[in-house]
């Protein structure tokens, strides 16, 4: 090797880094790539990141291992993107830096990067998060509907929306959370119209059935009323009786009427206790 021959640096640096003709040495591979400069790959730089970040055949060393993604970021290899935000996100004073390299590992075709900007960025900016989840959603990421579902549940935005929340969490694998099962129910049992009843009956079901009693009181006034069709005081009694804190006296007459009137029932008398 002869110095300013940079081609033949980079290719030392190879064999002691592959430990193909000589043995592994990847503090050797180092020098020969430092020695070749602007030269090295930018993939050769992603992988001395992870050995210098890893210790593998050197010593640990963050701040090297950051330099080398950073170059490697800049030679546009999008994982380096990925791993060197990664690597910065648990030090709040990169936050910053950690976001854009994230983002730029998705400008270059790691789309998962913008998922992880939002998730990094929503406690301080909530309004670029929501830009950068929608990105990550448009590209396919679907767990990104997931967080907008949750920021729109909880007002994270402004006010609660519970049926723009319901709109993004069917589009996430996970569903609806529990905890938003009712509320979202209740939103869409209130728009009165016969499709999204029928959405808020299978909510409310869900719920029930994960240990909620509070949602068979609503799906007994659904029945007994007439919002599903004919009242149906037998089926409401039945969700009626599953309520933590029993049956109303309201509820009780409301449904006595309903079986005196013999509504969707046979017209008898029927004690609903």
């Amino acid at each position: 090797y002869q110095a300013g021959q940079y081609d033949a640096a980079v290719r030392l640096g190879d064999i002691y880094f592959e430990g193909k003709l000589v043995a592994r040495d990847i503090a050797a591979a180092e020098r020969f790539y430092q020695l070749a400069g602007s030269t090295v790959p930018a993939l050769t730089l992603l992988k001395l990141g992870d050995a210098r970040l890893d210790g593998i055949g050197v010593a640990v060393d963050r701040r090297a291992a950051l330099e080398y993604y950073r170059r490697a970021l800049g030679g546009g290899v999008a994982v380096a993107g990925l791993k060197l935000g990664t690597a910065l996100s648990s030090d709040p004073q990169a936050a910053d830096e950690a976001a854009a390299a994230f983002v730029r590992a998705a400008e270059l075709g790691e789309a998962r990067g913008y998922l992880l900007a939002g998730e990094l960025q929503q406690a301080r900016q909530p309004a670029a998060a929501a830009a950068l989840y929608e990105k990550a959603l448009s590209a396919g990421i679907g767990e990104a509907a997931g967080h907008l579902g949750d920021m729109y549940f909880d007002g994270v935005l402004g006010t609660p929306d519970m049926l723009r929340a319901a709109s993004y969490y069917e589009r996430a694998s996970s569903g609806i959370p529990s905890r938003a099962l009712l509320p979202i129910a209740d939103a869409l049992a209130s728009q009165g119209e016969a499709t999204l009843l029928s959405q808020a009956v299978e909510l409310y079901e869900r719920s029930l059935a994960q240990g909620n009693r509070d949602a068979a009181g609503r799906l007994g006034a659904l029945y007994l009323s007439q919002a599903l069709g004919p009242s149906d005081p037998a089926k409401a009694e039945q969700y009626f009786d599953q309520q933590p804190d029993g049956i109303p006296a309201e509820t009780l007459v409301a449904l006595g009427n309903a079986y005196r009137d013999g509504n969707n029932v046979e017209a008898v008398c029927h004690d609903p206790e």
